[in-house]
């Protein structure tokens, strides 16, 4: 069933939706919930969740299915990370308020009209139009049956890294597992493309976990076995022109030069340096760059955690 979630009104009285597919099938539960778009130019989860929303049967669902493809509608509708609206990130602004600014009703109007209720939520990511990620899963190092269900989850993506997330509060996969519901995010792509590898690769991810929630009984059965990383992105000191000095699935060594800010005349102005040996993951490839911009990913293998500097 295709449905139209009321997410609020433009000042000219126009109505902000959200498409929503509730596919339920011979029972319904368990329920699975699956976003993307959170941010507007992070597309492969988008045009994956379309796909799914026009091949699923809900004869052949042992249980629900939630497909919402494009979650943000006013961020998506400008191909822009934050809202055009109101300025902010709305995946910093979780569970919301129905009093606040424009994407803060927007969150609580998600959380309550979308996520509650749900048995799992899948969160699709993408490095939008700045930033490129190799693909992994991801979920939060929980105790109990949440934090169980979560990692089992994200390994059952198929994906072939697995992200020990940083606990950021305002996240929408971090305040679900907070509010009881098992999450994973994941990522893949970005540079502002949508190439079919990717979007194929998302469909796979979200098959593999239906499959393991038994919503599906014909799924693909992916390898439960990936490398878990840690560590979070390092940011530009400088602004300036960002040029990278590795690619993506590189392993690195602690203290190797991974970019460098550069100023108009050439001059170095910051390189942005490994912390520890690990694996190139995520790369800005947006040349400019501003201080504190996001600039490289290079998480190294284990749960061992680090401070967060930013997250899904």
């Amino acid at each position: 069933q295709a449905l139209r979630l009321a997410v609020g009104t433009s000042p000219d009285g126009a109505e902000y939706w959200v498409p929503v597919w509730a596919l339920v099938g011979r029972r319904r539960r368990p329920q699975v919930t699956v976003t993307a778009g959170v941010h507007g130019d992070e597309f492969e989860g988008m045009r994956a969740l379309m796909q799914l929303a026009q091949e699923l049967a809900p004869e052949h669902l042992h249980g629900s299915v939630v497909l919402a493809p494009m979650v943000n509608p006013t961020a998506f509708r400008a191909g822009t990370r934050p809202s055009p609206v109101d300025g902010l990130n709305l995946n910093r602004l979780f569970p919301g308020s129905p009093t606040g600014a424009p994407s803060e009703r927007l969150a609580h109007r998600l959380m309550e009209g979308l996520v509650q209720g749900s048995d799992l939520l899948v969160d699709l990511h993408s490095g939008g139009t700045r930033l490129l990620h190799a693909p992994l899963s991801g979920y939060y190092p929980l105790p109990g049956e949440v934090g169980r269900i979560s990692q089992e989850a994200a390994l059952a993506t198929g994906l072939p890294y697995v992200w020990n997330l940083p606990q950021r509060p305002g996240v929408l996969s971090f305040e679900a597992a907070r509010a009881g519901i098992p999450a994973t995010g994941a990522e893949i792509g970005g540079s502002g493309r949508c190439l079919g590898e990717d979007v194929a690769r998302y469909r796979q991810a979200v098959l593999g976990v239906l499959g393991y929630m038994k919503i599906l009984r014909d799924a693909p059965r992916p390898s439960r076995h990936a490398p878990v990383v840690s560590g979070d992105w390092l940011l530009a000191a400088a602004s300036g022109f960002f040029e990278p000095t590795v690619t993506l699935e590189q392993p690195v060594k602690k203290g190797q030069v991974l970019g460098q800010v550069l100023d108009p005349f050439g001059t170095t102005l910051c390189e942005v340096k490994a912390p520890r040996a690990g694996i190139v993951l995520g790369l800005r490839s947006f040349p400019t760059a501003s201080a504190g911009d996001l600039a490289v990913f290079a998480p190294w293998e284990g749960e061992e955690g680090a401070p967060p500097a930013s997250s899904i």
